[in-house]
């Protein structure tokens, strides 16, 4: 390339809406951070922006003080909020947050929580009584609970 070409943009700039690259909505009650988090990291992949979120991968532009460092940030920044439930956004929402931050925070919120989620889904399960539901809600009540364990 010759040394008057202007560098391409970043790769992030091409994805205008996230939402049709990432279908699911995190929330906490529907415990599906696994497949969400499996789609962005494809997503963070396919746009040369993995390092904004993964400390195991280095970043090719290595200071965060870096204009282009800071949009491309930005913009991970907000297709992770993008694709949040309200109330999860509300437990996260930080200002002068980085990706990698929020990325660490909702981390801790899923697998920390885990065995207490687990426990508390088992009970439900338990206690789960048929009651005035039609049998079709109750076996999709029951089939939900269970997938979710």
């Amino acid at each position: 390339m010759p040394a008057n070409t202007p560098p391409l943009p970043h790769k992030v700039f091409t994805t205008t809406n996230i939402k049709s690259q990432i279908p699911l909505v995190l929330d906490l009650e529907r415990i599906n951070y696994d497949s969400w988090r499996a789609l962005f990291i494809a997503h963070y992949q396919a746009h040369d922006a993995i390092y904004h979120v993964d400390a195991t991968h280095d970043s090719p532009i290595a200071k965060p003080v870096d204009y282009v460092w800071k949009n491309v940030d930005a913009i991970v920044l907000m297709w992770i909020y993008t694709t949040m439930s309200q109330t999860l956004i509300q437990k996260v929402l930080k200002d002068k947050s980085y990706a990698r931050d929020v990325r660490l925070h909702l981390e801790r919120l899923f697998r920390d929580n885990k065995e207490a989620i687990e426990m508390q889904i088992d009970i439900e399960l338990r206690n789960f009584t048929i009651r005035a539901s039609t049998v079709t809600t109750y076996y999709s009540k029951i089939q939900h609970l269970a997938d979710l364990l």
